[in-house]
């Protein structure tokens, strides 16, 4: 699942996060979601401590892309004021992988001049295994604005390198690519330059034997000018499907489900096959106290009831649509409940006073 978060901060953004979440997707690339400067340890932990099923990775930038306009002008002013930064994030389910996955730097330190605000954590490279010890790349990436062609060359030709240097690595790349395979409501006078900047990206996708996942409907939208166009992508390479319940998907499904203001849908499909299934025997943000948490089991448990009773139905509307396996949801409930468990366990029981 791939999901550009801009122009919401973080904290308007965590319902929607949450939302998102409850489908237990085995990776989950979120771009442009700000947050304010020198927060990204205190944002990681609270993150960690919401959804203990996954292990959290941010890597948090210090620019927003300007293009030409009077709006991204003031955009970039808006930014600085807020002191936010654009940051991304990738969440990978415990039950799938290691909770030791290592970031990659993708680039050369002769490299950062020229890929300017590009080089400060816009693309986050994690190398992960699987609880087989399979090995693979999750690529994250919130590319430079279509506006700075040269810029986004610079950062493909970097990419090309290091997945050309280990062909047949498992890896998968997803995020806001600034790039599409369609456009629509465009003015004339720019479709030179958006048509050199889609071919560039096809072009890539092509040369390097990758497997785009097409999305079965456009993901960025201004609804005021009438522009649409697919910009959010998913790639994957060497991912050989073995279990034919669970087929790699021919196109991503667009989920328009976030703030009246966000201008990306988030984008979902299936990759991998058995490969990124759930294992059996994993333990999912298990944690000193949970002894102490079943003994007062008894005194929350009607209220634990009333609070996770939305979600569980939710969670069966989407089992019920196939949105998701029997196992993601029964595991996304049982967390759910832990986690609001041990919130519940600190409360003061009725009646009581110091």
């Amino acid at each position: 699942m791939s999901w550009n978060l801009g122009p919401l901060h973080l904290s308007a953004a965590l319902p929607y996060i949450v939302q998102t979440m409850q489908k237990g997707d085995a990776v989950i690339l979120l771009q442009e979601v700000l947050i304010r400067k020198g927060t990204t340890v205190k944002v990681r932990r609270k993150l960690r401590h919401m959804f203990p099923m996954y292990e959290c990775y941010i890597a948090a930038g210090s620019h927003v892309d300007e293009g030409n306009n009077e709006n991204d002008k003031t955009l970039v002013e808006e930014y600085a004021r807020n002191k936010a930064q654009i940051t991304v994030v990738t969440f990978l389910h415990k039950r799938v992988f290691q909770t030791n996955a290592l970031a990659r730097t993708w680039y050369k330190s002769r490299d950062m001049s020229a890929l300017e605000h590009m080089a400060q954590n816009r693309v986050l490279w994690l190398e992960a295994k699987t609880h087989d010890n399979t090995s693979i790349s999750i690529v994250n990436e919130h590319q430079a604005t279509a506006k700075r062609h040269d810029l986004q060359r610079q950062v493909t030709l970097l990419l090309r390198a290091v997945i050309d240097a280990v062909l047949l690595q498992r890896r998968i790349m997803g995020g806001d690519f600034n790039a599409a395979l369609s456009r629509y409501g465009y003015a004339q006078s720019i479709s030179a330059l958006y048509d050199k900047v889609d071919k560039f990206f096809q072009d890539f996708v092509h040369s390097m034997h990758g497997t785009l996942i097409e999305s079965e409907a456009h993901t960025r939208r201004d609804l005021l000018r009438g522009l649409r166009a697919s910009l959010d992508h998913i790639i994957t390479w060497n991912l050989t499907c073995t279990n034919t319940c669970t087929m790699q998907s021919s196109t991503s499904k667009v989920h328009w489900v976030g703030a009246e203001c966000n201008d990306h849908a988030f984008i979902s499909c299936t990759v991998g096959g058995d490969l990124l299934t759930y294992r059996k025997g994993q333990v999912v943000g298990g944690r000193p106290g949970e002894l102490k948490l079943t003994k007062q089991l008894p005194r929350i448990q009607s209220k634990l009831n009333v609070i996770t009773s939305p979600i569980a139905q939710e969670t069966r509307r989407s089992y019920m649509a196939v949105e998701c396996s029997a196992e993601q949801a029964m595991v996304q409930m049982i967390a759910v409940r832990v986690t609001t468990a041990r919130k519940l366990m600190h409360e003061k029981p009725e009646g009581r006073s110091n």
